[in-house]
């Protein structure tokens, strides 16, 4: 009894040391994969990455930080599991949506997508703001060319900014109406959903405050 025991246990570690390598492995070749693709010192990323916090401003830019950790946003390494956001939007009858992160106070609205070289095909990042208003963005420190969305508290789109130019900061995109969501997504999303002035976004989600939206959500520090 004793030495089966003895060969469980022995297995268990073997087991739990394998996985533990695989892990590694992987961390090891996300962050690989995904230096090249933001704007950041090799030494502030090295003191940053998986540092404990709890908001994206404790993160060197573009780290965010989710779950109380200082991570790679997963807009770059296209991450997703079940409680990753999505955003739906219907065009007739075709329901479709678009992962996102989530940005709804004052610093990480001001950040935005700076500081990344790239962005999934498959993710956006959605600006919450607290009360409808008119709102104009720019392409300071920001290095990919995006498709803006401007979208109202009812869901429908106020107006498009298609293909805004990259690290331009002349420029500004306004919306022409109030609004109160705005979708940044990698240029080309536009016509790659069909997204137009008659889309409707499900925004039902999101009819709360900025803060009791932060204080709801997993990815919540953005």
């Amino acid at each position: 009894m004793k030495t089966n025991l003895y060969f469980l246990i022995t297995a268990a570690a073997i087991i739990l040391s394998a996985l533990t390598a695989c892990s590694n492995n992987k961390t090891e070749s996300e962050v690989a994969s995904a230096l090249p693709l933001m704007v950041i010192d090799q030494s502030e990323f090295q003191n940053d990455y998986m540092k404990k916090c709890v908001h994206t401003s404790q993160c060197q830019a573009p780290l965010v930080c989710m779950n109380k950790t200082c991570i790679i946003p997963p807009s770059i390494l296209g991450k997703t599991d079940e409680n990753t956001p999505k955003l739906f939007y219907q065009n007739a009858e075709d329901r479709q949506f678009i992962y996102i992160e989530i940005v709804s106070d004052d610093y990480t609205t001001q950040r935005g997508m700076m500081m990344r070289r790239a962005c999934h095909p498959e993710w956006g990042m959605l600006f919450v703001f607290p009360s409808e208003a008119k709102h104009a963005f720019w392409m300071h420190n920001t290095y990919i060319p995006l498709d803006m969305v401007f979208i109202r508290v009812d869901g429908s789109v106020s107006n498009i900014h298609e293909n805004a130019e990259a690290l331009n900061d002349i420029p500004r995109y306004p919306s022409t109406d109030k609004v109160k969501y705005v979708l940044e997504l990698p240029a080309g999303s536009v016509q790659k959903h069909q997204i137009s002035l008659s889309t409707k976004f499900d925004v039902s989600q999101f009819h709360v405050s900025s803060e009791d939206f932060r204080s709801n959500h997993i990815f919540n520090s953005h």
